[in-house]
């Protein structure tokens, strides 16, 4: 898949913006009403504009994103098809050239100490292999060339790849090693190979071999790939082992950094980015199990995203056209469309107002919570009492003017009734403006709309007084049962603690309802 966002998906969607804008336009200026329509032509007019206008919409849209995936996916898959053909043959020409390797590897001259005789077989190789710059033989103890095809000025020299000399002597494989810039072996960009020479059963000699880059470019021009197209091979390290444009400017350099970040993603992709002269460029990528070298190829953005543009544009246009004449339909029914959001609008302006003014001049508190548990909002009349303001009110807030022996208590009784879906009601105590704390009765119920679960709505009411005067009541009752009970004989007189003077001269035995005698009471 593609990455980032491409110019055919911004000026596809800059079309769609610049009609429906129009549309908009058109509409917010038909404010007044045309009193000579009726409402049911209006009404019809409107269902028609709906019909003609959302599927060509739905379909215009629907149309360009299929059409320029499409596109996509195809320059995707063709490009991905290249990339990994082009890995395959790479992998095979590496492959190829220790099959020769060996071969010089295993010649008889080796056994008997024979430089000269060696000297001559790699010069032979040399002729018959033209993808060869240069063979070394290498001293894998001193990591020292001995002997060079062709001569070197310096024998002993120190080899290119000390490491992975020791990689070979380990492993007794032969390796790819990589790309190389011009050297003091070898003045030119080459592709480094190593090979075992294997005496009994120990790794006598390293043999080397550099390839000239040549060889991966061909690859490429058996592609005839297109002037303006780039294809890279990169070894294992990321550097650039052979090229499509300028191979000698660019051959033993590492690959740019965006370039090496995208294809560490995976083993293959695609992507863009500007490649190393500087162009926005679609850049796809198959990398190699076997070797780890990967395939790069880079197709200028224009050469992808003209036809899209294109097909976008024609799109675009016809779409326009299509949406010009809805848009006459639009206009005769634009007046009472906009009248009626306007009375919408001002219906629920009106409603909203209503409920506010209602619930702010109410003599309860008034307060909403959303699905969240989190209160949204609490009414004037509360505020006042608290002497909060409405961002310190909702959330949590509400709880903070709570006695600290009651927060628990609520917080626990809404928690529970609000994970159940249920009503609830609680008292409270709630700390006044002035710090007076005075008692409430809270109930709160869940509000469900169209079945879905929004909130609880509740109101709260100052119950102090009737906590007063129960607790009087309860205390008056007490003292009486006191008096009662510490009393064997009879109650001589009650005037401290009834009203008015009433006064009770003489109290019988009250588990002897006869001993009552007429008139004791006045």
């Amino acid at each position: 898949m593609l990455q980032g966002t491409t110019a055919d998906d911004g000026l596809y969607q800059a079309g769609i913006n610049l009609l429906l804008g129009v549309l908009m336009r058109l509409l917010n200026k038909l404010g007044s009403p045309d009193k000579g329509k009726e409402k049911g032509l209006g009404l019809s007019i409107a269902g028609l504009v709906l019909v003609a206008v959302v599927p060509l919409l739905v379909f215009g849209i629907g149309a360009a994103w299929i059409i320029a995936d499409q596109k996509k996916n195809s320059i995707t898959n063709e490009l991905a098809g290249t990339a990994r053909s082009l890995q395959v043959a790479v992998d095979s020409k590496l492959q190829s050239q220790f099959a020769s390797m060996e071969m010089l590897a295993a010649d008889a001259s080796l056994d008997s100490h024979n430089p000269v005789g060696f000297q001559e077989q790699c010069n032979r190789a040399l002729k018959a292999n033209d993808d060869w710059l240069t063979i070394a033989l290498i001293d894998p103890r001193t990591h020292r060339i001995i002997l060079g095809s062709p001569s070197f000025s310096n024998r002993y020299v120190s080899s290119l790849s000390p490491e992975s000399e020791n990689r070979i002597i380990r492993s007794g494989k032969p390796l790819i090693v990589g790309a190389y810039r011009p050297s003091k072996i070898v003045k030119a960009p080459m592709i480094l190979l190593l090979a075992p020479v294997i005496r009994e059963n120990k790794v006598r000699y390293v043999l080397g071999v550099a390839m000239n880059p040549k060889a991966l470019n061909d690859l490429f021009m058996a592609q005839r790939f297109a002037p303006a197209w780039t294809g890279a091979v990169l070894d294992a390290q990321m550097v650039l082992a052979g090229r499509s444009r300028e191979p000698e400017q660019y051959v033993g350099f590492r690959a740019t950094q965006t370039l090496v970040d995208n294809m560490a993603t995976g083993t293959s992709g695609m992507f863009t980015a500007l490649n190393l002269e500087g162009a926005g460029t679609y850049t796809v990528f198959s990398r190699s199990a076997l070797t780890s070298w990967s395939v790069a190829i880079g197709v200028p953005a224009a050469e992808v995203e003209g036809p899209i543009h294109s097909v976008l544009l024609k799109l675009t246009a016809t779409g326009g056209t299509l949406l010009a004449l809805a848009l006459l339909l639009a206009v005769t029914v634009g007046r009472n469309i906009v009248r009626r959001r306007n009375a919408h609008e001002q219906a629920l302006m009106d409603s909203e107002y209503l409920f506010r003014t209602m619930s702010d001049s109410a003599p309860v508190f008034i307060w909403i919570s959303d699905a969240n548990k989190q209160c949204i909002w609490v009414n004037q009349v509360r505020r006042d009492f608290t002497g909060q303001a409405l961002d310190q009110e909702i959330g949590a807030g509400w709880a903070e003017s709570i006695h600290p022996d009651d927060a628990d208590r609520c917080l626990e009784t809404f928690s529970s009734a609000f994970d159940n879906r249920q009503p609830f009601v609680m008292e409270y105590r709630l700390r006044r403006a002035d710090g007076e704390y005075r008692w409430f009765f809270n109930k709160g119920v869940p509000f469900v709309k169209q079945q879905i679960f929004k909130g609880y709505i509740g109101s709260s009411t100052d119950i102090t007084d009737l906590k007063r005067a129960e607790i009087a009541l309860s205390e008056a009752q007490t003292l009486l049962h006191t008096i009662v009970d510490s009393t064997d004989d009879l109650i001589w007189s009650l005037s401290m603690i009834l009203p008015n003077g009433f006064r009770v001269k003489k109290v019988p035995d009250p588990l002897q309802p006869d001993s009552y005698p007429a008139g004791n009471v006045r």
